[in-house]
């Protein structure tokens, strides 16, 4: 049974739909969280220490709750997370007892690790406050710092952002991204979002655009079952890349976004 002094968070694991590893170039990712998960399990005890155990990988530690960690050990990322959240105003004033275990496969390219930080610096924050309104990208944007800016690693924001937010997320960039969907022969942008950049792709809501041209119209056609070049290719990938089909300078990738397993939606696209 629960107490009044346990808490409990979890975090996915994610998949890359589209750009792994690109975003650390400064380019757009497209990826989705998935349903395996980190849990921590945290209970408040009489010390002012933090007894961390990690069943899964047969490790434990502990540390003081005012260790300020001004040297670091590579990899240690919950060393890296206490001198972040400290630089938000989060400092633990209660030790716990904390278990962290999930499902999500080690060195399976589903972050695992990534999804340990943020279900610890989720931990932190809700527990014991910090400066700022706790939101997902606060939470994502701390993620980051402490797994990656803190060591100096290279890496970009794809798997702490989608951990964090959850569900499927488009991470801008430097390019156009658009949310289309079929309107009888044509589809129709309904939503849009442009880089501030001088140069860029610009596609206006409410804008038809032809259902057979475009990797957006791939998309629709294929999905609402209307005949198409390559139909059952796109259906197997699960996207669609299209080269100066409408205009020889622009170029874009498209995937489905469904409601459901079943219900399709429409097409989010990104243009360059």
């Amino acid at each position: 049974m629960r107490t009044t002094s346990e808490v409990m968070f979890k975090a996915p694991g994610r998949i890359c739909l589209f750009g792994d590893h690109q975003d650390y170039l400064g380019l757009p990712i497209i990826a989705c969280a998935i349903d395996l998960f980190i849990e921590v399990s945290a209970i408040s005890n009489e010390s002012e220490m933090f007894h961390l155990v990690m069943p899964d990988l047969k490790t434990s530690r502990s540390f003081s709750i005012h260790e300020s960690f001004n040297s670091l050990e590579k990899g240690d990322h919950f060393a890296s997370t206490i001198r972040v959240v400290n630089k938000y105003g989060c400092f633990p004033n209660k030790g716990y007892s904390v278990t962290l275990r999930g499902n999500i496969p080690i060195n399976a390219g589903l972050s695992s690790s990534s999804a340990i930080v943020v279900a610890w610096v989720r931990f932190l924050l809700i527990t014991f406050g910090c400066s700022k309104e706790i939101t997902h990208e606060l939470i994502a944007k701390i993620a980051h710092e402490s797994e990656v800016l803190e060591h100096n690693s290279p890496g970009g924001k794809m798997d702490q952002y989608t951990i964090a937010i959850g569900g499927m997320i488009f991470l801008q960039t430097n390019e156009t991204a658009s949310f289309f969907v079929k309107q009888k022969e044509s589809r129709v942008c309904i939503q849009t979002s442009e880089p501030k950049k001088m140069i860029k792709h610009s596609i206006q809501i409410g804008a038809k655009k032809p259902l057979n041209k475009g990797s957006s119209g791939h998309i629709l056609s294929a999905y609402h079952d209307l005949q198409i070049e390559n139909k059952e290719t796109i259906l197997t990938q699960g996207y669609s890349m299209s080269f100066g089909e409408r205009d020889r300078e622009i170029a874009s990738i498209s995937v489905p976004i469904f409601r459901t397993k079943k219900q399709f939606l429409g097409a989010l696209t990104v243009t360059g």
